[in-house]
């Protein structure tokens, strides 16, 4: 299964997706299917100001309610906290 982990997020990247303050293991014990991940890795992508990117992994969410629920993350230049 492809994860958020597999597209080498930096531990300030990996902060603001884990608010919940989850380590990385319980993150991955904690995946429901391959959709949710997708998310995950939208929500980096656009954390990295790379809409195309995102976009290309929202539109593999095939699930309405998991695909519309989402609110991007602020996207622009790349960088966090500015």
């Amino acid at each position: 299964m492809e994860t958020v982990f597999d597209h080498e997020p930096t531990p300030e990247e990996l902060k603001y997706l884990f608010l919940s303050g989850r380590s990385p293991e319980d993150h991955l014990a904690a995946i429901v299917d391959q959709e949710s991940e997708y998310g995950n890795i939208y929500a980096l992508y656009m954390i990295r100001g790379n809409r195309e990117k995102a976009l290309e992994y929202l539109n593999r969410i095939r699930n309405p309610k998991e695909r519309f629920h989402r609110k991007p993350p602020e996207s622009g230049n790349g960088s966090l906290g500015s």
